[in-house]
């Protein structure tokens, strides 16, 4: 496989993900559930550090082999648009393939997460101190 092989890259990532870890593919039906996971899951960006924007997922899915079940017209029984479908093991596997995140014109930028709060709720007197800590210095 060449490194500049996308699509083969996209094949070995996804069967790899559908082989190791296939209780974690979920489907992800509509636009609003496929930009949340790029935004929230995998910190996916525009380049110059703004959210995604649908129009560019579409640009994506024509240009550049994004896998996306596109929505569409259904006229029967009544008018009314169709959701669009993919995966989020489809998503991982060609978020991997691109090249780099870092080229001059790339197509998404990494977002770092914010760093979180502390784990938890309990006060800073919780039951280690109380319990735990009691024992080591009765022992000493």
């Amino acid at each position: 496989m060449a490194l500049h092989d996308a699509p083969a890259r996209f094949a070995h990532c996804y069967a790899n993900l559908q082989t190791y870890l296939p209780h974690y593919d979920r489907i992800l039906l509509g636009r609003v559930a496929v930009l949340s996971y790029l935004h929230d899951v995998l910190c996916i960006r525009r380049p110059n550090g703004s959210p995604l924007k649908w129009r560019t997922v579409l640009r994506w899915t024509r240009e550049c082999g994004f896998p996306l079940l596109r929505a569409g017209w259904m006229s029967f029984p009544s008018n009314r648009l169709t959701p669009c479908l993919t995966s989020s093991h489809a998503l991982t596997a060609w978020v991997l393939a691109q090249f780099s995140t870092a080229t001059k014109r790339s197509l998404f930028s990494v977002a770092t997460p914010a760093p979180s709060g502390r784990d938890g709720n309990a006060p800073e007197q919780s039951g280690m101190i109380r319990i735990g800590a009691v024992i080591v210095r009765d022992a000493a």
